[in-house]
């Protein structure tokens, strides 16, 4: 149509593209009030959170239908027994995404201690500890995603 704007790329000020359609991310917690924060947080940019409790029984189907091109998850145990590093690992070889990128939120400093070689090693792994600020949030996203930091 004559007049019309060509569609170019929008990228939300976490450096995710959200012209074609907003980016998923899954949140996988514990925690009812983080993961309220965290929904309100992504919503707010655009993004599109599924807000999972890791203990509820069906998390791992739940989050795989999801679709998630973002999974942020604690490490706490799962209702399972499986800590919430065993639940991603599922996730990326059930899914067969490989590369889903993956941001551990936790406030458990030894598992992220013994975490922390591995995530050297997986440029779409990025550890952030609890308690953690917005920006820091951000920064971790955008790497995640592929995107330069704002400054």
């Amino acid at each position: 149509m004559i007049g019309e704007v060509p569609s170019a790329a929008v990228w939300n000020s976490w450096g995710a593209r959200i012209s074609t359609r907003p980016p998923r991310v899954t949140v996988i917690n514990d925690n009812p009030d983080f993961l309220a924060l965290m929904g309100d947080i992504l919503a707010s940019d655009h993004f599109v959170p599924t807000l999972l409790d890791e203990d509820e029984p069906d998390v791992l189907e739940r989050a795989g239908k999801s679709k998630p091109d973002l999974l942020m998850i604690d490490l706490s145990p799962c209702v399972d027994g499986r800590d919430g590093w065993n639940l991603a690992q599922s996730l990326r070889r059930d899914l067969e995404l490989p590369q889903l990128p993956i941001l551990v939120c936790s406030a458990d400093y030894q598992a992220m201690e013994e975490l922390a070689a591995q995530a050297a090693n997986d440029t779409r792994l990025e550890l952030l500890r609890k308690p953690f600020g917005l920006d820091q949030l951000t920064d971790a996203i955008a790497r995640l995603m592929g995107r330069p930091l704002s400054s």
